[in-house]
């Protein structure tokens, strides 16, 4: 806007901004946090004068505290480790933490801790065993931390990290969700009711099962399901619809 000035010139009013959003702050802003392990030559890689022990009782409780039912980042940290160079502490993560959240990470740092976000691994399947516990055995995996309603047969979307070398491999799920289940237009059954009926004609013999492939057969009104059962077995039925 013009105002008049006492001389009758003109000059420009200074405008009135409001108050400009600060931006979220970054890894870069908080002194303890690095992304990543540092590499030769960067400050953090010098050794910061705490003993082999000082640094394992450090490790022990800010793990603790990352894996305690109080800790703000809840299960996006995975793991607590150390970088091979300097004393700094390295912390697997599958996502980002927010700013509130590295702001608490920085707060209970004694050493630099580095950040490494791995993007989780996924699978989608059907489930095909449910254990007391509520794990949920997917693709010859059983995974914790799955949807309460679930079911047999029901088709889930998981993502994860680490799985431990067994099996059914063992693993957790940062995420999972289940999908929608399926009918063809001239069946009775649905998919998943499909599948819970072909697993209760598979001859299991112990042996855990995942499901290779689910089929429905208009002309002759039947579903196939094939199975893989055990380490390298097959098993084929056929379901009435």
């Amino acid at each position: 806007m013009l105002v008049l000035t006492g001389c009758g010139a003109f000059s420009q009013a200074t405008p009135d901004i409001g108050k400009i959003d600060e931006q979220p702050k970054t890894i870069e802003d908080f002194p303890n946090l690095i992304e990543g392990c540092p590499d030769e030559g960067d400050e953090e890689a010098k050794d910061a004068g705490f003993s082999e022990k000082e640094m394992r009782k450090m490790q022990d409780r800010i793990a603790d505290e990352i894996f305690s039912e109080d800790s703000l980042t809840g299960d996006k940290i995975t793991r607590v480790g150390n970088c091979n160079l300097g004393q700094v502490f390295r912390l697997e993560a599958w996502t980002h933490a927010d700013e509130e959240e590295l702001e608490w990470l920085n707060s209970i740092a004694e050493v630099p801790l580095a950040i490494n976000v791995r993007e989780p691994n996924g699978v989608t399947g059907y489930v095909t065993s449910i254990s007391q516990d509520g794990e949920a055995l997917v693709d010859m995996t059983w995974f914790g931390n799955m949807p309460e309603g679930m079911k047999v047969g029901d088709r889930v979307e998981v993502a994860y990290n680490m799985v431990q070398e067994s099996f059914p491999g063992q693993s957790y799920a940062l995420e999972a969700e289940i999908l929608p289940d399926e009918k063809p237009e001239a069946a009775d059954l649905t998919t998943s009711e499909a599948i819970r009926q072909g697993i209760e004609k598979v001859d299991r013999q112990g042996d855990p099962l995942s499901v290779k492939k689910v089929k429905y057969d208009e002309s002759k009104d039947q579903w196939t399901v094939l199975f893989r059962k055990g380490h390298e077995g097959e098993a084929e039925v056929e379901v009435e619809d």
